[in-house]
């Protein structure tokens, strides 16, 4: 426990910094910030209370996650409001790295948990997540925590941790729509899990309905709210959807747009070539001239998606988020690569990737090799935070 909180702090501390650097200046400015600081803005000067269950203003989301930006602004009071909006992201993107470590605890070996963590810390692509004001940082670190409490109910089959569960699950639907896939692997696992369990009768049921309860107890709000709202819910769906678009990429024919929709998914999202899909916001969140991760991790995660096959029994939770985000986030929308809509399968490569590191190191178990793989490591994320400075300044 002690080595664990070591090896955290040390990652916190080594990813306090890229985040920090230069927050309010760079990146410039993209368009969802202001967006979110004039609903922001709308909301504490209009003083109505805690309203949680209003539109953000691409009805995408609840405005219950721009409370964690208001709280921090009424601790810093004299703080910019750009720097404060992206101050929560980065927040939001550390806890998901305390997350994404215990999780790779579960699996494989502490320090090379610490290794792949402290790589996707220095994602730039998950840095640029983490320095904008952009919602989807938030359901993704907190579909990480869905999952992980989920995997803790199982193992420690206590009650709160699937009431917990079902709470974060609740609290994700009132997110950016992405995320939904997490919520589908998670009830997915979940069903299947709690089959398959040593448990009673009585104690399966008493398990689902715990979950599923606390779940819609938490996402009623919501669910009522968009109930009565379903066609601006759904607007922004149909705006982004690959078939509402014609001509698309000089191409009319359905069938040939759906071809070219999976051949550039498989390869942005799959081999991880660098590929320009067109669309004003792609290049604000992906570095379109080259592969979205580096180049150790690209090997890694080829490598991780045959080693997962054959453990397939405790991966195919990860299987279910990543395909469901190829074809949900990508092949059915427009101009995949699409940085926005694939941040939720992030995790789930360097997941993969943390397979393959992990069959690496038992070939040598030996403490040299172990030293060797860190300072690979640091090597790595001190050139991909410089990368990340060239890509963005």
């Amino acid at each position: 426990m002690k080595t664990d909180l070591f090896l955290l702090f040390v990652i916190i501390l080594f990813s306090l910094y890229p985040r920090l650097w230069k927050l309010e200046s760079i990146p410039r400015m993209i368009v969802d910030e202001p967006a979110y600081l004039r609903d922001i803005h709308g909301l504490v000067n209009h003083k109505q209370g805690l309203v949680v269950t209003d539109f953000q203003w691409d009805y995408s989301q609840a405005t219950l996650f721009y409370y964690p930006t208001i709280l921090l602004a009424q601790l810093l009071r004299t703080t910019p409001d750009l720097f404060i909006l992206r101050l929560t992201s980065v927040l939001f993107s550390l806890g998901g790295l305390v997350t994404f470590y215990l999780i790779l605890t579960q699996r494989i070996n502490k320090y090379l948990a610490f290794c792949v963590t402290l790589l996707f810390a220095f994602s730039y692509y998950y840095l640029q997540f983490s320095r904008v004001g952009w919602g989807v940082i938030y359901t993704t670190v907190l579909g990480l925590y869905y999952f992980y409490f989920l995997d803790l109910a199982f193992r420690k089959k206590q009650l709160f941790w699937f009431t917990l569960s079902g709470f974060v699950g609740g609290i994700i639907f009132y997110g950016y729509r992405a995320a939904e896939v997490y919520l589908i692997a998670g009830f997915a696992f979940l069903l299947i899990k709690t089959v398959c369990a040593d448990y009673s009768s009585k104690k399966k049921v008493t398990v689902l309905l715990i979950f599923l309860g606390t779940f819609f107890i938490t996402a009623f709000p919501w669910i009522n709210k968009i109930s009565q709202n379903w066609e601006l819910y759904n607007m922004r769906q149909r705006v982004v959807s690959v078939f509402n678009t014609k001509p698309y990429h000089g191409m009319t024919d359905t069938t040939k747009i759906i071809k070219y929709q999976i051949s550039t998914t498989i390869k942005s999202w799959v081999l991880l070539e660098p590929v320009d899909g067109g669309g004003i916001e792609n290049s604000r969140y992906l570095p379109l001239k080259d592969s979205p991760v580096n180049l150790i991790i690209r090997i890694l995660f080829i490598l991780g998606l045959f080693i997962s096959l054959r453990r397939f029994k405790t991966t195919y939770v990860w299987w279910i988020v990543y395909l469901l985000g190829l074809i949900f986030g990508q092949i059915l929308t427009v101009d995949p690569p699409n940085g926005a809509r694939a941040l939720i399968i992030l995790p789930m490569i360097y997941f993969f990737a943390a397979l393959a590191l992990e069959k690496i190191y038992r070939l040598y178990p030996k403490r040299l090799w172990l030293l060797t793989i860190i300072i690979v490591v640091l090597l790595t994320a001190y050139h991909d935070f410089a990368y990340y400075q060239h890509w963005v300044g």
